[in-house]
């Protein structure tokens, strides 16, 4: 063995115990007796070592097991066991020490063996093996086992085993308690969670529980699980009122409890409008126990007014107003110059305020007022003010029931009632909002210039906000102009004001309805000035574009029109700027091209609306383009020689396709006029040609009966395209009746029919005016 011969020296070892019957009592070489015995308990001792040097557990228990009386192989392998925890093998101590607990589950030394094993995990405490020896550990030898009912007649032991399976617990979950703290990692702070609830059921008596039941308090606190936190400080407070953690346990009770309130808002919700009580959430009722129980238990505590205010707001948020009213009348009692006795003065009073009980309220005010130390804090004047505005309120719950005339009335009394309160311009202000709101715009135009001419300077705020208002009114009264001068002068003297723009624009656009095209134009150019929307900015431009084309200032137009469509994306407004340009631009030809060609590209890549309004000018664009086509195709001339008339009327019916087939395209853009001029172009194209068919000169060689024969076959060529002609003036009027488009082209094809038909089409040459009807009643 001391050679490294390991299995070698098994064999020898092995040997001699095997033989340890033979030769017994032999003499050896020297002539003394040889204790064969005693060889073998060496054997069997020495073999120990051997086998924990193989670092194969398994092949240790299998040998003693097979080899050596029970008591040795215990022996053996307990020492074995304890070996290879020396030497750091954890594993192979474990397999020994778990395979000896199985053989003797309810010996005292299982106990030790499986304390052991935890002991042998003890520096890798994070690791799963510790954590699942240390509960089998706990499990396995608590009071509820069957090894506690086998060894509980040794009071002493079973009390020692106790202390130290809770000693070690404790320390561990202090340890995971600890990494949890320090990493916030969730795993940590599940680990330690667990050991904790491990604790509390295997050691619900330890003198250390109240201790522990802080600590968890804490942990759970950490974990945002307020509830449960707050039943952990609960308990130490309750059931353990020496303990050192005792007054902290006090405080985060509170602490605790108030993280798991529902927020304000939350609690707003569920009352909404009623002043009727609601149910206490059960964290509300959780928390003004924990606050009572604080209180009760710690009577002296600095927070006393802070804790009892906090309890009393719950009361007065869910509309429990007799509980708040008794919290917050001993809070003024008991605390009176701290700021809780001023803020549960001001909720008494709301409270009151909210059930519109105003004599309740001016008693309840009257007698805080004789208490010193409210009267001569801010508070006091706060009240005073109260009071002042519980005729003011008269009016504000009148508005509040939307009794708007009635509020308006209320408003105008309190101004005359208290000429000199702080609320007059304010009074003055909500009775002309609710004129308006009533219907009564003439006493609301009336108040709000009441505050326009006022020099008083509590009125001076709200002058701004009123001539909006009052603006607002001239311009759905019709009074346009005065109400642009308002707009005008509230841009002059708010220039920082967000809406400056706004203001601008609207006097801008009510001179342009005017038709004060210079106003308009000044006031579109100060919105330029101030404006930041490059949105606003091109609609303002274009405006002034607009302007200037009514005006004539064709320069101008083009002007503004061309920076128009180099800011704007595409749409069917920009396409008619663009429409514009190239018939007013007057830049060389091939510039001019290029806003067709824009309209054109911009056409295709539209969609929805706005490429059906730009629809209208490329139908513009196509129909002169195709006018040039009509105008060859007419030029084409049927000669006399009859020879050539044939090629000549194919050239027209090919120029009469063509037009057919452009024509149709530019129908299909959907141009109400270009429709209408489409089809009646194509009737022309028709007329034109039957005509020319029949104006066809006869050949000079024919006979009187031959040139019959001629005209009739002529007739016969001729009248289909006479009769298209007619089909198509009839579908231009009909069109034009639905488009209401009555245009040149569409006076044109009436004139036509009503020489065909002038029954039907009747045409005196009276003149037609492109007007509707405008409908008054909106129906």
């Amino acid at each position: 063995f001391r050679i490294g011969k390991v299995e070698d020296a098994i064999k020898y070892m092995d040997y001699i115990i095997k033989n340890k019957g033979a030769s017994a009592g032999n003499e050896g070489a020297n002539g003394k007796n040889v204790n064969k015995n005693r060889l073998e308990i060496e054997a069997a001792r020495d073999i120990v070592v051997f086998f924990a040097d193989t670092g194969d557990p398994q092949r240790a228990i299998d040998y003693f097991s097979q080899n050596v009386t029970p008591a040795a192989k215990l022996s053996a392998l307990e020492k074995l066991g304890y070996f290879y925890a020396d030497k750091g093998n954890r594993e192979g101590s474990a397999l020994i020490f778990h395979h000896l607990i199985t053989e003797n589950p309810n010996s005292k030394k299982a106990f030790e063996y499986q304390y052991q094993i935890v002991q042998n995990y003890f520096y890798a405490k994070n690791s799963p093996q510790f954590k699942q020896e240390l509960y089998r550990w706990i499990n396995d030898y608590s009071n509820k086992s069957a090894w506690y009912a086998a060894n509980q007649t040794d009071k002493a032991f079973v009390d020692n085993s106790y202390k130290l399976r809770e000693q070690t617990l404790r320390n561990y979950i202090l340890q995971q308690h600890q990494t949890a703290q320090n990493s916030r990692a969730v795993f940590s702070q599940k680990s330690a969670l667990e050991g904790y609830q491990m604790y509390f059921q295997e050691f619900p008596d330890s003198p250390q529980v109240a201790d522990m039941r802080f600590f968890y308090g804490e942990l759970l606190y950490d974990m945002s699980r307020y509830d449960e936190a707050s039943l952990q400080y609960s308990w130490v407070v309750e059931n353990a009122p020496k303990n050192k953690f005792v007054a902290k346990a006090g405080q985060n009770i509170i602490l605790a409890a108030e993280r798991a309130l529902p927020k304000d808002e939350e609690l707003q919700k569920r009352v909404g409008d009623s002043i009727e009580p609601i149910a206490l959430d059960p964290k509300v009722e959780r928390y003004i126990k924990a606050a009572n129980l604080y209180l009760s238990k710690f009577p002296n505590t600095e927070r006393d007014a802070e804790i009892r205010f906090k309890t009393g707001r719950l009361y007065y948020q869910t509309n429990h107003f007799a509980e708040a009213e008794t919290i917050f009348k001993e809070i003024i009692q008991k605390h009176s110059r701290t700021k809780y006795a001023e803020y549960s003065a001001n909720l008494l009073l709301d409270m009151y305020n909210l059930k519109k009980d105003y004599e309740g309220l001016s008693k309840m005010g009257n007698e805080l007022l004789a208490n010193s130390a409210i009267s001569s804090s801010k508070a006091g004047n706060d009240i005073r003010g109260v009071l002042e505005k519980a005729n003011f309120k008269k009016a504000q719950d009148l508005e509040g029931e939307k009794n708007y005339r009635k509020s308006a009335e209320q408003y105008d009394l309190f101004v005359k009632q208290n000429p000199n309160s702080d609320l007059v311009a304010m009074a003055t202000f909500n009775a002309g909002v609710n004129y308006e709101r009533s219907g009564e715009t003439v006493k609301a135009s009336q108040t709000y210039q009441k505050i326009v001419a006022s020099n008083d300077k509590k009125m001076e705020s709200l002058k701004p906000k009123t001539k909006k208002l009052l603006a607002k009114l001239y311009q759905d009264a019709g009074r346009l102009e005065d109400s642009a001068r308002l707009f005008e002068s509230l841009a002059v003297e708010n220039p920082k004001d967000a809406l400056s723009p706004n203001y601008y624009y609207n006097a801008a656009i009510m001179y342009d309805t005017l038709g004060d095209n210079n106003k308009a134009l000044k006031s579109y150019g100060e919105f330029l000035k101030v404006n930041k929307s490059s949105k606003d900015k091109a609609e303002v431009i274009h405006a002034q574009a607009e302007i200037y084309e009514k005006t004539k200032a064709r320069n101008l137009a083009v002007e503004r029109y061309t920076e128009y469509v180099n800011i704007v994306p595409d749409s069917g407004a920009k396409a008619a700027a663009l429409d514009y340009l190239m018939r007013n631009d007057r830049k060389p030809k091939d510039e001019i091209e290029k806003y067709r060609n824009r309209i054109i590209g911009m056409h295709r890549r539209l969609s929805g609306d706005e490429k059906a309004k730009a629809a209208e000018f490329v139908a513009k664009i196509r129909f002169a383009d195709v006018q040039k086509t009509y105008n060859e195709f007419v030029q084409i001339k049927i000669p006399a020689n009859a020879a050539k008339q044939k090629a000549a009327v194919d050239k027209k019916l090919e120029f009469i396709t063509k037009l057919s087939k452009e024509l149709t395209e530019i129908i299909k853009l959907d141009s109400a006029e270009e429709i209408i001029k489409s089809i009646v172009m194509l009737g022309d194209a028709n007329e034109h040609m039957g005509t020319s068919i029949l104006n066809t000169p006869l050949p000079t060689d024919l006979g009187e009966e031959q040139r019959k024969i001629y005209k009739t076959k002529i007739s016969e060529i001729a009248d289909p395209f006479l009769n298209k002609s007619a089909e198509s003036y009839r579908l231009a009027v009909v069109r034009a009746h639905d488009l209401a488009v009555y245009n040149d082209a569409y006076r044109s094809a009436y004139a036509k029919l009503s020489v065909k038909d002038p029954e039907t089409y009747y045409n005196k040459g009276e003149m037609t005016y492109d007007s509707r009807l405008m409908n008054w009643l909106g129906e």
